[in-house]
């Protein structure tokens, strides 16, 4: 029958009609969010102790901070503290993980931006004058520390590649293979000598150059003498 659509149409919207109204005009009408919605991921700097607990538990990577620690004691101070929201999932892991309920969500949900860098929170929590003077000593034994470190974790490195690969690794400082091949058998398993090697070779490749010379000049009269 034509018109037959527009009939049952027609039938299903006055079914419909004098039901409760669930559409909300937004944003004239603002919703009723549930106590426990999750809009945005806060923080409260004052409760943070800079445990780390939330960045280990984030499976996302959201979350990063940095840190320095007093002067006079070994407590350590928040300098920054950066969510950043285009990777989060809204998991609450992280607030579970917070052991001081420094970490929440608030109801704001209307946070939309031209570019995703715009949805990124940084905390830099405001500290006193004493802070500021320890802080900049933190951070300076901070970066050495971390020198110290880097240059630690390359000499082992080193070390370990002159043990598995003589030839190649010894190559870097002497002209040719056959000097590297003569240099690790003048080596061969006296720690102190790679260890030091290796040492140059990673801070200083031209003293670590000469240092490799003088090996072979003194491996070479040894030989002679023999």
């Amino acid at each position: 029958m034509w018109g037959s659509g527009i009939l049952k149409g027609l039938g299903i919207t006055f079914k419909h009609l004098w039901e409760r109204k669930i559409t909300e005009q937004y944003p004239e009408e603002r919703p009723k969010l549930y106590p426990r919605f999750r809009g945005r991921l806060m923080l409260n700097p004052e409760k943070c102790i800079v445990c780390g607990m939330c960045v280990k538990s984030c499976p996302n990577n959201v979350l990063s901070f940095t840190e320095a620690r007093l002067k006079e004691s070994k407590k350590k101070v928040l300098t920054s503290y950066t969510i950043d929201h285009q990777y989060c999932m809204f998991c609450n892991l992280c607030v579970e993980a917070c052991p001081t309920n420094g970490l929440y969500f608030s109801h704001d949900f209307e946070w939309a931006a031209f570019k995703r860098e715009d949805i990124k929170t940084v905390y830099e929590p405001d500290l006193t004058g004493l802070e500021l003077l320890a802080l900049e000593e933190g951070e300076k034994k901070s970066a050495e520390k971390e020198a110290e470190d880097k240059l630690l974790k390359g000499v082992n490195a080193m070390i370990a590649a002159i043990k598995k690969n003589p030839a190649r690794a010894l190559s870097k400082v002497v002209e040719s293979e056959e000097e590297a091949l003569k240099l690790s058998e003048i080596l061969g398993d006296d720690e102190s000598k790679i260890k030091k090697l290796a040492e140059l070779m990673v801070s200083d490749k031209e003293k670590a150059a000469k240092v490799a010379k003088a090996f072979l000049i003194k491996g070479q009269k040894k030989e002679q003498e023999g």
